[in-house]
């Protein structure tokens, strides 16, 4: 959390201590908690519920998609690039590999995806 390093005031004598935060991330929670086994519960839980789920699943899905984009722009009016460009930092965010390509030229644009990063859990609740 925190980086320490010594620094020569140019006067003699011993160097100074110096301290400052690290650029790594850390994450401690007390207690653990397995947000996979919560995120296998609700995905469960929801494929259990038949249709009255899958509904939940996406306009749940589509309430935070919207809030994300708000979070983005509040009243800035975004051009297409800029739209993708939030759409593949969300996809990086959400553990995707997503590579887009757009034809300013011809108004066209591809979007892929390739890989999901709910495949373990998603297959098990096909079975």
């Amino acid at each position: 959390m925190v980086i320490s390093y010594s620094q020569k005031t140019g006067k003699g004598g011993r160097p100074s201590r110096l301290y400052r935060l690290s650029d790594n991330v850390i994450e401690l929670n007390f207690p653990h908690r397995d947000y996979k086994l919560l995120s296998s519960i609700l995905i469960e839980s929801l494929a259990e519920m038949g249709e009255n789920g899958k509904r939940a699943f996406y306009t749940t899905g589509e309430k935070y998609g919207k809030q994300i984009i708000n979070d983005y722009h509040q009243t800035k009016i975004l051009t297409t690039y800029e739209k993708l460009n939030i759409l593949e930092d969300a996809s990086t965010m959400l553990g995707m590999y997503s590579n887009f390509v757009y034809n300013e030229k011809e108004n066209t644009m591809k979007f892929e995806v390739n890989n999901c990063p709910f495949k373990e859990l998603a297959s098990k609740t096909r079975n």
